[in-house]
């Protein structure tokens, strides 16, 4: 990904990575946001009722932290998915 952002930038291109998804994805996608001089970030904005990464992905200000723990620095929640799972 920063291999594309970098060629495309290099051909005067701006890049605006997103991610249409809610879970590890939207996460996966602040860690290379956080790379870029502006990083804008597309969210979907409804109100869930669950989401198995916490408050990982919450605004504030209009501002998303970027999680800092092991891997993509989030932790999921086993028991809610356990509850949402079809099957």
């Amino acid at each position: 990904m920063l291999e594309t952002i970098s060629a495309a930038e290099a051909a005067g291109v701006r890049v605006f990575p997103h991610s249409p998804f809610f879970g590890p994805a939207i996460v996966a996608t602040l860690h290379v946001l956080a790379t870029l001089e502006e990083p804008w970030c597309e969210r979907f904005y409804c109100e869930l009722e669950a989401y198995v990464a916490g408050d990982a992905v919450a605004v504030a200000d209009r501002m998303m932290a970027v999680p800092q723990g092991p891997g993509l620095g989030i932790t999921i929640d086993e028991a809610l998915v356990a509850r949402y799972r079809i099957g």
